[in-house]
């Protein structure tokens, strides 16, 4: 079996947002090149790999390396990482000209790339992740949420997932109904389902993610409690709130410029008391996030760092007040 090596090069400065886009294309553990970054060879807690860089590398830019598998890949996957990170100007970065080129690997190459990093791991008390090549006893009240990197968007262990499922662990009690914005591989709305939740809502705007989003529900076997489509909650929320019912809790592991705008799209369907919890935040972009929270009366219940991101869990107060 072959593998496709997609990489790209982009202004520094978007390093961060950049990394984001690559998980959910299904890229988490990817090869950072830069002269501005790192002086030496480094591998990261989560699978990151961070290396000097060619002589061909100009300062002030850094090169991105993830892995697909080739049978399920086409150069539209590649076209759509190039929108996507060309579309970070609507949020003031500028990532200068993007071009994604892709070359062909075997089959040893990848795995050795991958199976290296990523193992099980115990998240949360009571959620781990797992790699399907690996057998896991879970221990206790243990869910173990099944991933692929052959076939899903991100094995759950960049930062920012983590933070998310450790603040689902401690929120969802069982019987809520959530939505997950940009669900990508979906492991945040597998958790939640594993977790206890109802009914859970997995959107991405990318016919592939939603495609990919499907696949690891019924890997996991939460088909009947989460389903996946094809929306941008911030082309509005119709069709998301129910006259009868509201929603408990969203999950949006995102960028901070997208999660500014997608706070007040959340109002409509989101029931007083409910909850967001927000991610793919620089620490740096902290501030900006709570500022916006604060404007759209929620209050900020959790903030928590990890490896420079950070996530937020805020509480809807409808009427302004602390309950």
């Amino acid at each position: 079996m072959q593998w496709v090596e997609i990489s790209v090069v982009v202004a520094t400065e978007v390093v961060e947002a950049t990394t984001v886009l690559f998980e959910q294309y299904g890229m988490p553990a990817i090869a950072i090149e830069s002269r501005d970054l790192w002086g030496d060879d480094w591998i990261g807690q989560f699978g990151e790999l961070y290396i000097d860089p060619p002589l061909d590398l100009e300062h002030n830019k850094s090169r991105l390396t993830g892995y697909l598998p080739a049978e399920t890949f086409d150069e539209s996957v590649a076209r759509s990482l190039e929108r996507s990170i060309e579309h970070l100007t609507e949020f003031g970065l500028s990532p200068g000209p993007v071009e994604a080129l892709t070359i062909l690997i075997d089959e040893q190459a990848w795995e050795s790339a991958w199976k290296k990093y990523y193992h099980a791991q115990r998240i949360s008390p009571r959620v781990a992740v797992c790699p399907v090549w690996e057998e896991y006893t879970p221990v206790a009240d243990e869910r173990v949420i099944l991933m692929d990197p052959g076939m899903a968007f991100g094995t759950g262990t960049h930062p920012t997932t983590v933070l998310c499922l450790t603040m689902l662990d401690t929120l969802i009690q069982g019987g809520e109904r959530l939505i997950d914005v940009g669900c990508g591989s979906a492991i945040l709305s597998v958790a939640a389902a594993k977790l206890g939740a109802r009914e859970v809502l997995a959107i991405d705007l990318d016919p592939l993610a939603v495609r990919i989003a499907k696949e690891n529900t019924m890997l996991n076997k939460v088909e009947c409690t989460v389903t996946v489509e094809c929306l941008d909650l911030l082309q509005g929320s119709q069709g998301l709130r129910s006259d009868l019912e509201l929603w408990d809790g969203i999950v949006a592991n995102i960028l901070a410029e997208v999660v500014v705008r997608l706070i007040p799209e959340v109002l409509s369907v989101l029931r007083p008391g409910g909850w967001l919890v927000l991610s793919g935040i620089i620490v740096e972009k902290r501030g900006m996030v709570e500022q916006a929270l604060s404007e759209h009366l929620f209050r900020v219940v959790d903030v928590e760092e990890r490896e420079g991101w950070c996530a937020i869990a805020a509480v809807f107060c409808s009427t302004g007040g602390n309950d």
